[in-house]
């Protein structure tokens, strides 16, 4: 298994924020594995015909070079509840494939659950978003993600998104919330009540 991976939308045969997904990479590469000449996406992958027409997610995995790649239809999740998880020590500054300090906090949770994780007191991410919070006015996301996501990047780089620090006790001060990653732009993510969120679980 290749150590890392990318998600990246594809919206009628054309492949998103590329630029964005080719600076994460390589700076994990060199971050990581100590790879000094760059990768690119578009160089690369090859959409096939049938995926051409409507929403897909290409997962491309990697690590000093491509490995596999994979096409499949995307439908959003709708959650139903996310539960706050404790983890001061969870590490995610990648994106790796191995997700099992992500995956163990979700078991025993249905499909329309998740977690949205609390770090050193500060609010993170849920298990496959970074979060963005309502106020009435603005939408605010943590500064404190457990990874940067290139669609959270995109929209601070257009000033549509705030980022500050954000702890548990600042949720009674936004009316709803998103979940955002390269495959939910705010305009199609459904709001969740934060009453929708739980206390500690576990």
């Amino acid at each position: 298994m290749y150590p890392l991976f990318e998600s990246i939308a594809l919206i009628d045969g054309q492949l998103q924020r590329l630029s964005l997904h080719n600076q994460r990479l390589n700076h994990s590469r060199r971050q990581l594995l100590g790879c000094s000449g760059p990768l690119r996406l578009e160089e690369y992958l090859h959409v096939p015909a049938e995926c051409r027409q409507g929403v897909y997610k290409c997962r491309v995995e990697y690590g000093a070079g491509f490995g596999p790649v994979r096409y499949t239809r995307y439908t959003p999740r709708i959650l139903s509840a996310l539960y706050l998880v404790n983890d001061n020590t969870i590490d995610y500054a990648h994106k790796y494939s191995c997700r099992r300090a992500l995956e163990q906090h979700r078991l025993g949770l249905q499909p329309s659950e998740d977690i949205l994780i609390v770090k050193n007191g500060y609010l993170t991410d849920t298990s496959y978003a970074n979060c963005a919070f309502y106020d009435g006015h603005s939408w605010i996301t943590p500064s404190t993600p457990l990874l940067p996501g290139t669609m959270r990047r995109y929209l601070l780089e257009r000033s549509e998104l705030k980022e500050r620090p954000l702890k548990p006790a600042d949720l009674q001060s936004f009316e709803s919330m998103k979940l955002i990653n390269a495959l939910l732009h705010p305009d199609h993510s459904a709001p969740i009540a934060v009453e929708a969120i739980k206390p500690f679980r576990g």
